[in-house]
């Protein structure tokens, strides 16, 4: 059995049990203006961790794309025959060669 589907399913039993644990506990959400009353405690969490989630997705979608470099671009290029030749360098001082 594959270690992520292990890993997705004992996730959902947790967050299975802490809905049941908590379904009698229940807390005031104000939103400034107005003030939801009542308010389970698991679906405030629940409600906060989707709002991080639609946040997220632009910068996931949106984010610039780095082309990764291949080892045949990285390789100092040769010089072709069809390049004009080398010239020695010409220096000030006659005995220096």
């Amino acid at each position: 059995m594959p270690w992520k589907l292990i890993f997705f399913i004992l996730v959902l039993i947790l967050a299975t049990l802490f809905i049941g644990f908590n379904l009698d506990n229940a807390c005031n959400v104000s939103f400034g203006v107005y003030t939801f009353e009542n308010v389970p405690v698991f679906m405030s969490i629940l409600l906060a961790f989707a709002a991080g989630i639609l946040v997220m997705i632009p910068f996931l979608l949106f984010r610039p794309h780095i082309k990764p470099i291949k080892k045949a671009d990285k390789a100092p290029k040769q010089a072709s025959s069809s390049q004009e030749p080398v010239s020695k360098p010409v220096y000030s001082d006659p005995e220096q060669k």
